[in-house]
């Protein structure tokens, strides 16, 4: 199963980004991407932070997600706390082998 790569995530900070609830699609925006502490010399770590619309939440779970070119990633998000603005926040974590990124 594939993921965004940390340059992906990169390149679409600020983009909406469509996340699958019920089987209703919500607008969320990736507002952060930051790099992580791997586990060792073999993977990569990374981390991307969504921001909800205004009052809208969801629980911690496995999500699908598209991304702004529309393809589909099943991700696990994390509630992480409110925006400066008081918009939920979700965050998926990566931990990736390296050969793994590079022929995704």
């Amino acid at each position: 199963m594939s993921v965004p790569t940390q340059v992906q995530l990169n390149a679409s900070v600020n983009q909406q980004w469509l996340l699958t609830t019920d089987d209703q699609p919500l607008p969320m925006q990736l507002v952060r991407v930051d790099g992580g502490i791997a586990m060792n010399s073999c993977y990569t770590c990374y981390s991307a932070t969504f921001e909800l619309p205004e009052s809208i939440w969801v629980d911690q779970g496995s999500y699908e997600i598209r991304s702004p070119e529309g393809k589909a990633y099943y991700l696990l998000l994390a509630p992480v706390g409110l925006s400066p603005a008081g918009q939920y926040q979700m965050e998926a974590v990566f931990h990736v082998l390296i050969p793994a990124i590079e022929t995704a």
